[in-house]
């Protein structure tokens, strides 16, 4: 027995309620359930029951082992003094709140239908990479498309919480978060932190200086980056390096101390490259920033990039390579940008903003992308579902990688009506 599963029966009240009393031999009589609690504190708010002749209402609190009360310290803990039942799988000692006031203990023990247990156990012990793979055709595909669009909107949830913190360590300016936002996610996840500190080192501020001249761009991007520290031959690279001499005195700037990382990773995706693009990017940084606060689409593809000749047959600056390609904004990379900074900027911005307008914009962003391909998208295209949009495959990302992974069956809609199906 797990605790997540007892307080899914409890929610649900999938427990013979006849003859219900407390360990010490009290009627009980359930009125309200009540509500459960996501954060601190007693599991459920809310709940009225009758002990006796008398009816309460307060928390309820539940647990497998009453004995897990004292482990938990809870009878130390005033949050717990307003706790008017104890419910548990066993009863194997009494649990007393900090006023030394012994709770009313109700055991659940024989009282759960076997199917629940058994179905509960199955989605347990599969060895799928989703646990439901046998029953899914059998949910309706409405309710499993309700579903998604509640998880679209926990997945926008928890990326800005990332935006929140970022938008609070530069001092609450939009710009520069959207900046180190973009940075960041240009470098993907082997890279994600040195772009981040690049970002934070070398702000927005100082690029905006020098916007028209691309040069110093790069320099202060490769400079800062750490890319030009050896002694190399080469006009391009003892011009950036020189330039670069001349930047960080003025501006105070250091090379990051994260080290890029190479291995694992595309050619085409090499820091170099990345900083490359980055350097031909940002110069639109804040005409991309003026389009999405005023809800206006971006082609990011159709942005006239300056040319980047250099770069068009290289991966860093020591050789020449015959297998580069010249640089581009992809359709991945404004793939990857619109899902993961545009739509939920737009969505921190909006509920920041107390704009619904900006959250509608941000998911209708994502319904004009095309879904994403991936492990975890195919794995549900398998079993017949196939995502129409980004809002699609973001939200069966956030099912797989939130509830499936950890087979979190009794909080997911799916396996909830699985559980609950006789």
């Amino acid at each position: 027995m797990k605790e997540e599963l007892l307080q899914f029966i409890w929610a649900h009240g999938l427990f013979n309620r006849t003859n219900l009393q407390t360990a010490d031999g009290l009627p009980v009589q359930i009125d309200s359930l009540g509500t459960i609690n996501h954060v601190a504190g007693p599991d459920f708010s809310e709940s009225k029951v009758r002990l006796g002749e008398t009816i309460w209402a307060g928390n309820v609190e539940i647990h497998v082992l009453a004995s897990e009360w004292r482990y938990h310290n809870h009878q130390f803990d005033p949050a717990y003094n307003s706790v008017i039942l104890h419910v548990v799988y066993e009863n194997d000692e009494q649990a007393l709140n900090q006023k030394g006031d012994a709770i009313p203990t109700l055991e659940l023990k024989g009282r759960i239908p076997r199917h629940t247990l058994l179905s509960y156990e199955k989605l347990k012990a599969s060895k799928e990479k989703i646990p439901c793979s046998n029953h899914f055709a059998d949910f309706p595909q409405i309710k499993f498309s309700g579903w998604l669009q509640r998880l679209l909107i926990a997945r926008l949830e928890r990326k800005t919480s990332d935006i929140e913190l970022l938008w609070k360590l530069n001092g609450h300016d939009w710009l520069q978060t959207f900046y180190a936002l973009f940075c960041s996610y240009l470098g993907q996840n082997h890279n994600k932190l040195p772009f981040q500190e690049l970002a934070r080192v070398l702000p927005y501020q100082i690029i905006a200086k020098h916007i028209n001249d691309r040069s110093q761009i790069e320099c202060l991007l490769f400079g800062v980056a750490g890319l030009l520290n050896e002694e190399l031959e080469g006009a391009k690279y003892k011009s950036l390096q020189r330039d670069f001499h001349f930047l960080s005195a003025k501006y105070n700037l250091k090379p990051i101390s994260q080290q890029w990382k190479l291995g694992g990773i595309r050619p085409e995706a090499f820091p170099f490259r990345r900083l490359a693009l980055l350097s031909a990017i940002v110069p639109k940084t804040q005409e991309i920033f003026k389009s999405l606060m005023t809800r206006e689409i971006v082609e990011l593809t159709a942005l006239p990039l300056a040319e980047m000749e250099f770069w068009n047959n290289r991966y860093s600056f020591k050789e020449k390579s015959i297998s580069a390609k010249p640089i581009k904004l992809t359709n991945g990379i404004s793939q990857l940008l619109n899902i993961n900074v545009f739509a939920p900027f737009l969505f921190f911005y909006g509920k920041q903003s107390g704009s619904d307008l900006f959250i509608e914009y941000a998911i209708r962003l994502l319904e004009n992308q095309d879904a994403e391909s991936n492990s975890m998208v195919r794995s549900w295209v398998k079993l017949g579902f196939e995502p129409k949009s980004a809002a699609d495959s973001q939200s069966l990302i956030e099912l797989t990688s939130q509830y499936c992974d950890h087979k979190k069956c009794v909080i997911c809609n799916v396996g909830k009506s699985i559980i609950l199906t006789k």
